[in-house]
């Protein structure tokens, strides 16, 4: 029997993974852990074991989790854990793909990032760092960098080298100078003025990604004049041909009449081809799941692999809902960018199918 959930509301089952290799202490795991000790957060996850750990997907914009490979961890979510202080150097995750410590309260300048060749995806905005990464530019593998709402100051860095770029969002600094040559044409979602921030970024040549002058985005051009209006008091006052003036006007009115439904049309057709669709930040959920298939920028991956284990109770909300209870196995087909899922669906043991 095929019983259908509404998406979102299955968000608040805490489903985990079947999988193996994710039980006993790593170092990894310990050297994290040094993080909330330093702030006094208590962890939420049996000490050296927090490959085992993921927030309940009805807590939203949350995004807490790890996954692990190997003993390793490969991404790393932090986010909104009250953490505070320096950040220390993070150079023996050496496996790490995705960074997020997201919304706390770190100060000072960004730690180094030496050796974790492997990121691809940091997100460290809402905090207080004062600099960008040192070994931002060499980190070759990185896709998608938000460090918005910050304190950094100063220029940007060169990170032409980042050839995979394509999320740059650094608005909400104090960052300056010129932006030329400075930026990969991979970008597709590039954010640096947004919101009318860091004004003392500018540029000389024009040379910057599209993207990053889009959403009404304005970096000025220092080697371009203003334009200026300049009259003489002295100039002589003609009085303008009035026959001449009313037959432009009705020869513009005719060919305005004329062009106006082309016109309007061209128009909402190149908004239409124009229009992005700004870039949501994957789940936690989603990442464990597209990041093995190597479809992290998709909007959503669909899912062949084992079941999911329901770990606390639920108690159908609305009329195509169901109750599940902690042991039951449900198999789901699609999982979306932002956590949501498509209906899922339980399995029955062997008593149930005869």
């Amino acid at each position: 029997m095929r019983i259908a959930f509404t998406p979102c509301t299955v968000l608040t089952l805490a489903l985990v993974l079947l999988c193996g290799g994710c039980t006993g202490q790593t170092p990894d795991c310990l050297e994290i852990e040094s993080l909330l000790d330093a702030s006094a957060v208590p962890i939420p996850w049996t000490r050296g074991q927090c490959c085992t750990y993921f927030t309940p997907l009805d807590v939203p914009a949350t995004f807490r989790g790890f996954n692990c490979s190997g003993g390793r961890v490969e991404r790393a979510s932090l986010a909104l854990m009250n953490l505070k202080g320096p950040l220390p150097p993070l150079t023996n995750l050496t496996e790490l793909e995705l960074l997020d410590v997201t919304a706390n309260n770190f100060t000072g300048p960004f730690p180094s990032l030496r050796g974790l060749t492997k990121l691809k995806f940091l997100y460290a905005r809402g905090n207080n760092f004062t600099t960008f990464p040192p070994e931002l530019p060499d980190l070759v593998a990185l896709q998608n960098v938000q460090l918005y709402n910050n304190s950094i100051s100063g220029p940007l860095p060169n990170l032409t080298n980042l050839t995979q770029l394509f999320v740059f969002w650094v608005d909400g600094n104090n960052l300056s100078g010129s932006v030329d040559y400075l930026l990969p044409p991979s970008l597709r979602f590039c954010r640096l003025t947004f919101g009318d921030t860091n004004p003392g970024l500018f540029t000389a040549t024009d040379q910057v990604p599209p993207a990053c002058l889009s959403e009404g985005q304005v970096l000025p051009n220092v080697n371009r004049p203003q334009n200026t209006a300049s009259s003489s008091s002295k100039d002589t006052v003609k009085l303008p041909n009035w026959p001449s003036v009313i037959a432009a006007i009705v020869a513009g009115a005719v060919v305005l009449l004329a062009a106006s439904a082309c016109f309007v049309w061209r128009a909402w057709k190149r908004r239409k081809e124009r229009e992005v669709k700004e870039l949501k930040e994957p789940h936690w959920f989603f990442l464990r799941t597209a990041g093995p298939l190597g479809l992290d920028n998709s909007d959503s991956v669909e899912y062949s692999g084992p079941p999911f284990s329901v770990l606390q109770s639920y108690e159908k909300q609305a009329p195509d809902e169901m109750d599940l209870t902690p042991g039951t196995t449900v198999q789901m087909q699609s999982i979306f960018r932002d956590g949501c899922v498509p209906p899922l669906f339980p399995l029955l043991d062997q008593r149930q199918r005869h």
